[in-house]
């Protein structure tokens, strides 16, 4: 902008010195037809100071009446009437380079006045839409006073209750194979078609009266079994996401995962991964995959989580482009192509506890995850609380949970909501995982945004499938094809085996708050 400004007032100045220098300068008299006049003046001091043409040099002799006359008929450089002297056609040269020059300068500052505006007009274009953007949330709960209210820092409130027989208003069905980038052995089917199938379904407890989620899939003659994904209606800046987590899928070939994401600006705007199960892992995780430019290193204090990077390890020499399991590196850059990790493996912290995730969690009954997405404080956080003791209705008796969070599960689905406690994740304690985001770190809150909700049950693909001879060595010396991780894995899908019964999730709700 003051660049261009700058350009103006250039523009404008050059201007006015034109105007005046045509202004200033002097009319000059014609001679009148058969008058002789010199062009050098009548000044001796300036004649005496300019070379003379050699006609009139004091060496030469006067020219005669008939040699002028003859010279003047012959186009000569006598100086008659109307013959330019030397002089004279260096002023006129100067003269038309000058205008020429200033018309050039003119028009270049024009040319970098209207670029210099053109480069703002996009800057305030493009921060305006991004602001609109930020602004904006699709939820057709809320009033559009809601919808639009800035982003906050004060006491949370509950935004999405999602839970019984509501829950699967809150998402769209995805209808169809899965990404290319994901690759799992399983095709999604539409809503109509998992009810039918009993794939996706509420579920009622008998005994506590409580309402569950459950979510699986079943096999097909074809192979790849048919199976869910939700994808939430709501659009995310920021926020405290509550997971009540009853089972989840565990086992060889399963990949089951509850995350935040935009798939149409994939990594642009981020991906957050809440809950993800890997074959049979036995511990939670956290994990965040950006685009570039998203860097944790030296950014995160230890003190501020109890949870640990996972590393790196085998990346190919990038002289000799042989694997290298000399070096361990922390997975602490969560650029999705970083050069120093395995592709797309983000920056991940693991949990420092060994029973938070698949079959251990759900020996226990289950548990809690949290996930608080908060940029006004250069955030993210994760934790997970297993259930200790069981579980009722009331949450008592969990060693595991806070008591606040206890609260805030005992009071959030009252009919009235008026007895809702509000969570305070300061009395939570440390969690297992923290990201610094924001403009005091290595990356910039805006790298995470515009994400909805997504539950989904894979098999196989470019992770546990990839993984599969590492993590099940059984079953892939059993289903060995081609000595091919993905190919055995899927032959393990194929055969529906027992294990498969555990691959289900059983949610009691999700719960999801913005500040106020």
């Amino acid at each position: 902008y003051s660049i261009g400004a700058y350009s103006i007032i250039l523009y404008c100045t050059e201007l006015c010195m034109s105007s005046n220098e045509r202004d200033q300068e002097p009319t000059k008299k014609m001679p009148a037809q058969g008058e002789t006049t010199s062009l050098l003046g009548t000044n001796p001091d300036v004649r005496a100071k300019l070379p003379l043409p050699l006609s009139l040099s004091p060496a030469s002799s006067p020219p005669s009446s008939a040699s002028t006359s003859s010279s003047a008929s012959s186009g000569g450089s006598s100086l008659s009437m109307g013959d330019p002297s030397p002089v004279a056609n260096r002023r006129r040269s100067r003269g038309a380079l000058c205008c020429a020059e200033g018309i050039k300068r003119r028009r270049a500052l024009l040319v970098l006045a209207a670029l210099s505006l053109l480069l703002l007009f996009l800057v305030v274009h493009h921060c305006a839409k991004w602001y609109k953007a930020k602004q904006v949330h699709e939820n057709p709960h809320l009033s559009q006073d809601e919808i639009m209210k800035e982003q906050n820092s004060g006491p949370y409130r509950l935004v999405e209750r999602q839970y019984g027989d509501d829950f699967f208003q809150f998402y769209d069905f995805h209808d169809g194979p899965d990404s290319e980038g994901s690759a799992g052995y399983n095709v999604y089917v539409g809503k109509e078609r998992a009810m039918e199938l009993g794939i996706a379904k509420v579920v009622k407890d008998d005994q506590t009266g409580e309402q569950f989620v459950h979510m699986s899939s079943t096999p097909t003659n074809d192979g790849p079994r048919e199976s869910v994904r939700l994808e939430g209606k709501r659009r995310y800046h920021d926020g405290l996401f509550i997971l009540d987590l009853r089972h989840m899928p565990a086992g060889c070939g399963l990949w089951p995962a509850f995350w935040l994401t935009d798939g149409e600006n994939w990594p642009n705007n981020g991906e957050i991964d809440i809950v993800e199960g890997i074959n049979d892992q036995t511990i939670a995780r956290t994990a965040m995959h950006s685009s570039d430019r998203c860097d944790m290193f030296g950014h995160v204090p230890p003190t501020e989580k109890t949870g640990y990077w996972d590393t790196a390890t085998g990346i190919p020499d990038s002289f000799t482009g042989e694997p290298n399991f000399d070096i361990k590196v922390d997975s602490d850059n969560c650029y999705a192509y970083a050069s120093h990790q395995w592709v797309n493996q983000g920056c991940v912290q693991i949990s420092e506890k060994d029973d938070t995730s698949g079959e251990p969690l759900n020996a226990k009954g289950g548990g809690v995850y949290a996930l608080e997405w908060d940029p006004v404080n250069l955030r993210i956080r994760s934790w997970v609380f297993p259930f200790e003791d069981g579980h009722n209705v009331d949450y008592d008796g969990h060693a595991g949970l806070p008591s606040n969070l206890v609260e805030v599960l005992s009071t959030v689905n009252k009919s009235d909501g008026s007895s809702a406690v509000i969570p305070d994740t300061d009395t939570w304690g440390l969690p297992y995982a923290y990201f610094a985001v924001g403009p005091t770190t290595g990356c910039f809150s805006d790298h995470f945004q515009n994400m909805q909700l997504v539950f989904n049950l894979a098999f196989c693909g470019s992770v546990s499938g990839n993984k599969f001879f590492q993590d099940c060595p059984a079953q892939a010396k059993q289903f060995n094809v081609n000595s091919d991780p993905i190919q055995t894995c899927n032959a393990w899908i194929t055969s529906d085996p027992e294990e498969l019964k555990e691959a289900y999730w059983k949610v009691g709700g999700v719960y999801v708050y913005e500040r106020s």
